[in-house]
């Protein structure tokens, strides 16, 4: 029999009926401690304003004005972190700088970072900062190497792909801007740079070839892979199973040097939330709260928006709403999710899946993951050829 610990994130075979060894079950730390001890974290979209016209952006699908958040909405954001942080008893706190482009409010994100240090000084509450970026930007990065903690870059690929796929407004290519910033990022701060890349139906067929192009230019550096939103302009979405036997290969090539090759729809580390969206606010230009961002802030009929809003700030006070902190809590917690998810022995990786994928896709939060199936095959192939390898 094939027994999972998920808060090890181990696995073992017993003979049938027995129970696993007290020298393993005493060691457990449980799941929902990790849940409740996990810092809190802030997302601030600067601008909804982007250089870029990437073909499968799912905001290309929302009417949103452009501009970039007001310097006193950044106090109030940064300010309420920290003080409900202080008193929550949080080891740390987590601030996330965002956009569209957040580069394309230089002014903002520099004043961001500034604020947050000085506020993490007064409060000695460890804070961590996230910078996520396309990369395409004339900025000097230099000045951010040492007090932002992480950069993720998004590229698609060799240059042929991300031209194609990601090419500026002008319509001029963006892979040499981008090859410049991350050969900044890779020669400075490499143990600091993560690549996101978007999978189309086209790029799907070339997954192991992107994934070893970038492997050979920045070995060491982790990748991220996300197939398509369905709700975006591409009208298809990827081959499910062949993104998955994909996937699996490159895990299998890559993971025993090091954990390079990740995708958010399902982890290889074990957990009760899916993405954290119970402990995140996302503070959007107009000053509207989620805690997801893949929503369309300025329209009222969004549904992931009026399921997970939180309300909105404004004049530094934030007016919640408590029916979207509470559902953001139950979609994204294992534990909350139906009867099917909570039989699953894979329910600790997949978490249930995106809530706002199943929102946008006419569902509820609650059910089942559009992948479900891909998803458990995939575990138990992945579990048993770990214990072959091992």
């Amino acid at each position: 029999m094939l027994a999972i610990v998920p808060s090890l994130n181990k696995f073992f075979l017993v003979e049938a009926g027995k129970a696993i060894p007290m020298y393993v079950t005493s060691e457990i730390e449980t799941l929902e401690n990790r849940v409740t001890n996990s810092p809190r974290q802030l997302v601030l979209l600067l601008t909804n304003n982007c250089n870029l016209a990437c073909q499968y952006c799912y905001e290309f699908s929302m009417s949103r004005e452009s501009g970039v958040m007001p310097l006193n909405l950044i106090d109030s954001a940064i300010e309420q972190l920290f003080n409900e942080s202080a008193k929550e008893n949080r080891k740390s706190v987590k601030l996330t700088l965002f956009g569209g482009e957040p580069t394309l409010a230089w002014d903002r994100l520099l004043y961001s970072v500034n604020k947050a240090r000085e506020l993490e000084l007064i409060h000695s509450i460890p804070l961590r900062i996230s910078l996520v970026t396309n990369g395409v930007t004339k900025r000097d990065f230099s000045l951010v190497l040492e007090s932002i903690d992480h950069f993720t870059i998004s590229i698609d690929g060799p240059p042929e792909i991300q031209n194609k796929l990601r090419p500026i407004k002008d319509g001029s290519h963006s892979s040499g801007i981008l090859a410049r910033t991350i050969g900044l990022l890779f020669s400075k701060v490499p143990k600091k740079l993560t690549f996101r890349i978007t999978l189309t139906p086209d790029t799907l067929n070339h997954f192991a070839e992107i994934a070893d192009y970038l492997f050979r230019l920045y070995p060491g550096i982790p990748q991220s892979y996300e197939p398509i939103m369905p709700t975006t302009r591409l009208e298809e979405t990827v081959a499910v199973q062949t993104f998955f036997d994909t996937f699996l290969q490159l895990v299998r090539k890559y993971s025993p040097l090091k954990q390079i090759i990740h995708t958010s729809l399902f982890s290889l580390t074990p957990s009760m939330s899916f993405c954290g969206m119970e402990r995140r606010t996302v503070v959007f230009p107009n000053g509207e709260l989620s805690g997801c961002h893949r929503v369309n802030a300025e329209n009222a009929d969004d549904p992931v928006l009026r399921y997970f809003g939180y309300g909105a700030m404004t004049n530094g006070s934030n007016a919640s709403n408590q029916d979207g902190i509470s559902n953001a809590r139950e979609a994204t917690l294992t534990g909350k999710l139906g009867q099917a998810c909570e039989e699953c022995f894979a329910k600790y990786y997949c978490r249930g899946g995106c809530p706002a994928l199943k929102l946008g896709l006419g569902g509820t939060p609650f059910q089942r993951h559009p992948w479900c199936n891909s998803i458990r095959h995939f575990y138990i192939e992945y579990f048993l050829r770990k214990l072959a390898d091992s």
